[in-house]
């Protein structure tokens, strides 16, 4: 099996350059909506995963080079949700939601509050 890329695999630099063109090109153009809200959220497990798993191997935590399996990519699911929620959570104290944002967060549906 050949050996994952890391900062060079190509999901990696795709996201990454998409997620340049969304945040210089596209967002000014659209301040509200879906580009504005919502696409650098899909972008983020194949914009980071690859870093965070080069980190883990220059720290010795990866053992091998091999593509993520899905254990390491579900623990960066669940890892950025708690870490965003309690950001999140934080925030909301101090400035209140617009009320696209206030409906559509998952700790304001009913069944996915973490």
């Amino acid at each position: 099996m050949r050996p994952f890329g890391y900062l060079r695999d190509g999901l990696f630099l795709v996201a990454g350059g998409l997620y340049a063109i969304n945040r210089w090109v596209i967002k000014p153009m659209a301040p509200e909506g879906f580009f504005a809200w919502w696409f650098s959220d899909l972008l983020l497990i194949p914009a980071a995963l690859p870093f965070v798993l080069w980190l883990e191997r220059l720290l010795g935590l990866r053992r091998t080079d091999l593509p993520p399996t899905p254990r390491e990519i579900l623990f960066l699911l669940i890892l950025w949700r708690a870490v965003l929620n309690h950001v999140f959570q934080v925030a909301l104290k101090k400035h209140p939601l617009p009320g696209h944002a206030e409906v559509c967060h998952p700790t304001r549906l009913p069944g996915l509050a973490g």
